[in-house]
């Protein structure tokens, strides 16, 4: 399994933005992500994810496009929030 995340800048960073999608499963299921860039034009559908940092030391294990990321406890505690059990959840 990959370590680290790889992704290329945004094209025109006033045009794009980047999507996470929560995967569907229960909550005490690992959370799996993938990371897509989209183009405002497209007129995403998404939700929005307000968290505080937390404790940056301390950290959770969350697979963003099959590679392991490490996340503060409060981020890892938000997905596991949102994340549903039937259906993928697209945040930003």
């Amino acid at each position: 399994m990959q370590t680290h995340l790889d992704y290329e800048p945004l094209p025109h960073a006033s045009e794009y933005l980047r999507i996470l999608t929560v995967h569907a499963g229960n909550a005490w299921e690992p959370i799996r992500c993938t990371l897509q860039t989209v183009s405002f034009h497209e007129n995403p559908v998404y939700d929005t994810l307000s968290y505080t940092w937390g404790d940056s030391i301390a950290t959770k294990s969350i697979q963003i496009d099959g590679v392991a990321v490490q996340v503060t406890p409060n981020l890892e505690q938000a997905l596991r929030y949102v994340i549903s059990p039937c259906a993928d959840r697209p945040i930003m």
